[in-house]
């Protein structure tokens, strides 16, 4: 549309100064304004028949994508939501206890993809709704899904599921912190504060706990399971009166104490998490025949290896992440869920390998150690969000370990994809074709 803009500007100015041209001069050599006007007029037809083919393709390729979406809803969705429900249409007192201040809801776009998962929860054919308003997002990992389902699914595996809360406590001397370091360590006070802890919540569970001493400052980390529900809050509720408790009865007398410090990373990335885990520890493979990824992705098992060991550019650039672009199917499929948003700062610290087996096909493994989901509590009982929950099938107890296997094997397929359109110079062209052009409201 400015395009169009544009180019009647310019057909008008050279129309005005070829008139004007005319009006000065009565000689032979004189334009022709009534020739000028029509090339003006060609010019401006041929530009809007352009504009007019470009809006048409673009519809219909509009148009099918939401026919492949509405597919894949019918096809694939193991219940049977209402669709209503994503309107949104409900008064503040639905939203009290998610939001402050509250004014209204903010729409944003949400599309679907398919992934075939072969998992210890989840198996079979999952419909997982990404919102997003990043243009070709959805396309890229609609086609990397595809491929992974054409290959026989990704093979995935939930391991295990850890929620760290992390007191720190406060004294005069080292030789008192670290007393008190002996005491916390101790199996007997485990047990007490494994008792306290567990008494707060049905849920919970406290497994382990550590500490580190830096002068006179013990930091601790406590590692929680907490159920089907991410469990930031229940970790807190759980490790306040440990801290209470330890303040009582410990050999030594803290000067103070605070419930969370900079160890439990709560929403930061960083290696204690790929160590210790923090949310839930999901892997996954799949094997992609040499034949498959010439044929649906334009390049070579050679030339993705060789992108993968470029990762190691990661490292150069100070991340501690190698993988191509975990975080834009987690923050996807975190804001249609009702997930923490920005939960993604821990949970897109992942790992992606692709190397050439044997038989020189392609192999590619995935694993993301520290996914902070959940699929209970929090926003996921909000009425868009549980639709879209609803639409998976992961939405209530016991779901949350089949809701990370999925969530692994859409990963998997954004990653397949992207690092396939580099390979293939196809990169730049997908963005311009899926999120450049005119919009209604240009």
């Amino acid at each position: 549309m400015n395009s169009m803009k544009h180019t009647s500007r310019l057909i008008k100015t050279v129309t005005d100064v070829l008139t004007c041209q005319t009006k000065r001069t009565v000689t032979s050599k004189s334009f022709n304004t009534r020739n000028v006007t029509g090339v003006a007029a060609q010019s401006r037809t041929r530009t809007t028949l352009v504009q007019e083919k470009d809006a048409e393709q673009r519809s219909l390729a509009q148009a099918a994508y939401y026919d492949e979406g509405l597919r894949m809803l019918h096809e694939h969705q193991r219940t049977s939501p209402s669709l209503n429900d994503l309107e949104d249409n409900y008064g503040p007192e639905m939203y009290a206890k998610n939001c402050e201040n509250f004014i209204g809801t903010v729409k944003v776009p949400t599309g679907l993809v398919s992934i075939k998962v072969n998992g210890k929860h989840a198996n079979g054919i999952y419909t997982v709704p990404m919102a997003t308003t990043e243009g070709a997002l959805v396309a890229s990992y609609n086609r990397g899904t595809k491929v992974i389902n054409e290959a026989g699914g990704a093979n995935v595996a939930f391991i295990r599921q850890r929620i760290i809360r992390a007191p720190v406590f406060e004294f005069n001397t080292v030789e008192e912190a670290t007393m008190f370091q002996e005491f916390y360590e101790q199996p007997d006070t485990f047990v007490l504060i494994k008792s306290i802890a567990e008494k707060t919540t049905r849920h919970g569970k406290l497994h382990k706990v550590q500490c580190n001493v830096h002068g006179t400052t013990v930091h601790t980390r406590m590692s929680y399971s907490s159920g089907d529900a991410s469990g930031q809050n229940m970790v807190t509720f759980a490790s306040e009166p440990v801290c209470k408790w330890l303040h009582a009865n410990a050999p030594v007398t803290p000067t103070a104490w605070y419930i969370d410090c900079g160890h439990s990373l709560d929403k930061r990335s960083g290696t204690a998490n790929f160590l210790d885990g923090r949310g839930a520890y999901v892997t996954g493979e799949v094997v992609l025949p040499r034949g498959l990824i010439e044929k649906r992705m334009h390049t070579s098992v050679e030339i993705i290896q060789q992108l993968n060991w470029h990762q190691i550019d990661n490292i150069f650039a100070g991340s501690q992440a190698l993988n191509c672009q975990a975080a834009n199917a987690l923050a996807a499929i975190f804001i249609a869920t009702g997930q923490d948003p920005a939960c993604v700062a821990e949970s897109h610290l992942s790992f992606t390998q692709f190397k050439k087996t044997t038989e020189g096909d392609l192999q590619m493994i995935c694993t993301i150690p520290s996914l902070m989901i959940g699929t209970i509590g929090g926003g996921t009982s909000l009425p868009s969000q549980k639709t879209c929950l609803d639409i998976i099938g992961t939405h209530g107890i016991g779901t949350m370990p089949t809701f990370a296997e999925v969530i692994m094997g859409v990963v998997m397929g954004g990653e397949l994809s992207l690092i396939s359109a580099m390979g293939a110079q196809h990169f730049a062209y997908a963005h311009k074709k899926h999120a450049r052009g005119p919009t209604a409201s240009s």
